[in-house]
């Protein structure tokens, strides 16, 4: 279960109203966007991408998540996988996300 003001996909139903979500000033204008979802065996999903939140929310459904939410796209999201920033935060990071294999 992801859950959360900026859910994407909830119990495999993609959300196709953002208007009463305080999530987003510009949800239908294309933004750099980052997500992250679960699919039914519990794998987690990040994606990242430059489209509107509905696009987003298809993304992730195309990743065959059954739920998922939109993170935080501003200046202060970094994504760094195997030893390389795929963007690189120009502001401090108050919040972070970490990720690993058992």
């Amino acid at each position: 279960m992801v859950g959360g003001l900026a859910t994407l996909i909830e119990n495999n139903n993609l959300v196709q109203d953002f208007s009463n979500r305080r999530i987003d000033a510009f949800p239908g204008e294309r933004r750099q966007r980052s997500a992250i979802g679960v699919r039914e065996d519990g794998t987690v999903i990040l994606a990242y991408s430059f489209c509107s939140l509905s696009n987003m929310a298809e993304i992730m459904n195309n990743l065959d998540c059954t739920d998922a939410a939109n993170l935080d796209s501003g200046r202060s999201r970094a994504f760094w996988h195997k030893d390389k920033y795929y963007k690189k935060s120009s502001e401090p990071m108050y919040s972070i996300l970490v990720g690993f294999r058992r």
